[in-house]
């Protein structure tokens, strides 16, 4: 993976107040981390993907930032939902 930009430092967080945004593509992965007391966003942070690294991206990201555990609740009780997008490539048929 080829960090982008990397917004925020982990330092700053307070995970008890923190919401975890994140999105993993084909050819990307990235995240935000903002509190939710505060409503500010406090870190903010794009990898882009090379060649063989595609399937384990999360894997990867979850190694290099250590601070998205802390944020993630183990019964997952504030997560949201999971977006699925329509195939672009589908044929409609009419």
């Amino acid at each position: 993976m080829k960090p982008v930009f990397k917004i925020g430092r982990s330092e700053d967080l307070n995970t008890s107040q923190a919401n975890l945004l994140m999105e993993i593509g084909e050819t990307h992965c990235c995240f935000a981390i903002t509190d939710h007391i505060d409503q500010m966003m406090m870190q903010s942070v794009y990898y882009a993907a090379e060649g063989n690294d595609r399937d384990d991206m999360l894997k990867n990201v979850l190694q290099i930032h250590p601070e998205l555990k802390a944020t993630i609740p183990a019964n997952g009780d504030r997560l949201l939902y999971e977006r699925k997008y329509p195939d672009p490539f589908k044929t409609l048929s009419f």
